[in-house]
């Protein structure tokens, strides 16, 4: 039997590096698996939340936040001239104001038509006539008081109102005003028949320059206008200076305010048509005045806080029949 070929180093090539190959490349496709299957499971768990395990932070309160500012207030509605005012709240009753034009509330008044409402100054009102046009004037409430202003300059001779008989004085475009100037220099006096103040009528602006300029020598106001701004900046200033209404009594038909000075009521009236005509809108105008008191005083305390609309002040004239329904009604609505 013959002997066996001896092993040769190509033959073991021929066997071994297959099968090395062979392993290489199975390794090769077990790592590929494996990164492809890895691969594919972190879209999952990024999907399902899962993640590695990580250290737990301390979880801090939040800080507590202050409280929201509270809202601001709404604003009150702007202040009103008191005549303007209180046409806008009896309407659409009828209301002339009268308080500026004098010479002319005779002929307003005893005017033929139906019953209406005048507003008239407390001077005016005591110098009616007692004519039969007006004989049925009837009152209806007594209203606002308005203060006397009377300012000259600061270095001035006058000191009182007696001063003021041969001054020449500015009493504004209003001829109401004119005339209370002249009723109150009257009243003053002491004479029935006294000598009539040289008077100019100019706007408040004009007014005021006048009087700086020595061109007249105070400047008379009842109602309150941007000249009293002007004015009380100029006082601060030492430039002019408010002339002392205090001392003697007040005259008939003025009023003594709580600052020493003089005041002039305002009156609500009903004059015109029928007795009946008259009664009735008395007794509207009085209810309606009643109902509007709350929003007048919040808008403008200076002028209505004082109005007791249900007290019979007297004026000179009788008060209309039909109110003391309206006037319980009123103090009903304070209590």
């Amino acid at each position: 039997m013959p002997a066996p070929a001896p092993v040769r180093g190509s033959a073991i090539g021929r066997y071994l590096w297959p099968a090395l190959i062979g392993a290489l490349g199975g390794a090769a496709l077990a790592a590929a698996g494996w990164w492809w299957l890895s691969d594919r499971q972190q879209p999952q768990q990024a999907e399902t939340g899962a993640s590695a395990p990580q250290l737990a932070m301390p979880t801090l309160p939040a800080p507590a936040l202050p409280p929201p500012p509270p809202p601001p207030p709404a604003p009150k509605p702007a202040r009103v001239e008191p005549g303007l005012a209180l046409i806008q709240a009896l309407a659409p009753l009828p209301l002339l104001d009268l308080r500026e034009a004098q010479p002319r509330v005779n002929a307003q008044l005893a005017a033929p038509g139906p019953a209406r409402l005048a507003l008239l100054r407390q001077d005016a009102l005591r110098a009616l006539p007692r004519t039969r046009a007006l004989a049925g004037t009837r009152l209806v409430a007594p209203l606002f008081t308005e203060p006397l202003q009377i300012w000259v300059r600061a270095d001035s001779s006058l000191r009182g109102l007696r001063d003021l008989d041969q001054a020449v004085i500015d009493t504004g475009p209003a001829a109401g005003d004119a005339q209370t100037a002249a009723h109150l220099m009257r009243a003053l006096s002491g004479r029935r028949a006294a000598a009539r103040p040289m008077q100019r009528q100019m706007a408040d602006d004009e007014a005021l320059i006048a009087l700086l300029g020595r061109e007249v020598d105070a400047l008379f106001r009842v109602r309150a206008s941007d000249l009293t701004v002007d004015a009380a900046a100029a006082a601060g200033s030492g430039t002019l200076r408010a002339l002392s209404l205090q001392g003697r009594p007040p005259p008939p038909g003025y009023s003594r305010l709580a600052d020493g000075g003089l005041g002039l009521s305002s009156f609500l009236l009903v004059a015109g048509g029928t007795a009946a005509e008259r009664e009735r809108l008395a007794a509207q105008a009085m209810g309606r005045l009643c109902a509007a008191l709350p929003a007048l005083r919040d808008v403008d305390a200076l002028n209505w806080s004082a109005v007791r609309p249900e007290i019979a002040r007297p004026a000179g004239r009788p008060y209309a029949d039909s109110l003391k329904q309206a006037r319980a009604a009123c103090r009903a609505a304070r209590a």
